[in-house]
C-alpha cells in the first residue's frame, strides 16, 4: 500500500485589532436596539491591548434582538484565506446568558452563521474555539460580523443590556496529507 504523512496543521492570525485599517460600525435589529461597536484600550484583563468592544441595549423593541459589530463594511469584511477548520478568539463575557455568533460570507455569496457561544455564561476573558468545518465554511471567505443575540424565547432569563469584547482572532487550518512514493 501507499503511506501518507500528515503535516501538522497551522494557525494563522486573523485579527488582533491593534492596527485595523478599516471601519467598524454598530448595527441593531430591531431598529430600537442600540449600542456601540468600537476599538478600545484599557479593558480590564487586557489593559494594554486594543480590543473590539460591543455594548448593547435590548430594552426597546420586541422579538429576537441582535447587536452587530460590522467589520469592514466597505471592503465586505475581513479576508479569510483558504478553508480554515476552526477559529479561536479571546472573548470578554458579561454573564448575560445571551448568545454570541459570527457571520462569514463565502466567495460564492453564501452567508455562514457560526456559534461563538450558545450562552455567554462567564465574566472576564476566555479563549473560545469555533468549529468552522462543522458548519461547512468554504474559503476563501470574509468575516463580516461578530454579534450578540437575545432570542425571543425565554428572553426574561437573559440580560437586556451588556458589553462584550473580542480580541486575538486566529484561524486553524487542517493538516495536509503529503503523499509518499
Amino acid at each position: 500500500g501507499t503511506a501518507a504523512i500528515l503535516a501538522p496543521g497551522t494557525e494563522q492570525p486573523l485579527e488582533t485589532f491593534e492596527n485595523s485599517g478599516y471601519d467598524i460600525s454598530f448595527s441593531g435589529l430591531p431598529a430600537q436596539t442600540t449600542g456601540t461597536a468600537s476599538l478600545v484600550t484599557g479593558i480590564p484583563g487586557r489593559e494594554n491591548a486594543q480590543v473590539l468592544d460591543l455594548a448593547y441595549d435590548f430594552t426597546s423593541g420586541t422579538g429576537s434582538r441582535f447587536a452587530y459589530a460590522v467589520l469592514n463594511k466597505a471592503g465586505g469584511g475581513i479576508d479569510v484565506a483558504g478553508t480554515p477548520s476552526a477559529m479561536t478568539l479571546e472573548m470578554l463575557g458579561d454573564s448575560s446568558m445571551n448568545y454570541a455568533r459570527a457571520e462569514f460570507v463565502q466567495a460564492d455569496g453564501k452567508t455562514v452563521l457560526v456559534d461563538v457561544a450558545r450562552q455567554i455564561d462567564w465574566s472576564g476573558w476566555k479563549t473560545v474555539r469555533v468549529d468552522l468545518s462543522a458548519v461547512g465554511l468554504k474559503g476563501p471567505a470574509k468575516l463580516t460580523k461578530l454579534y450578540v443575540v437575545n432570542l425571543e424565547q425565554d428572553q426574561d432569563e437573559r440580560a437586556l443590556q451588556g458589553e462584550v469584547a473580542f480580541d486575538d482572532l486566529k484561524l486553524q487550518y487542517p493538516p495536509k496529507t503529503i503523499p509518499t512514493v
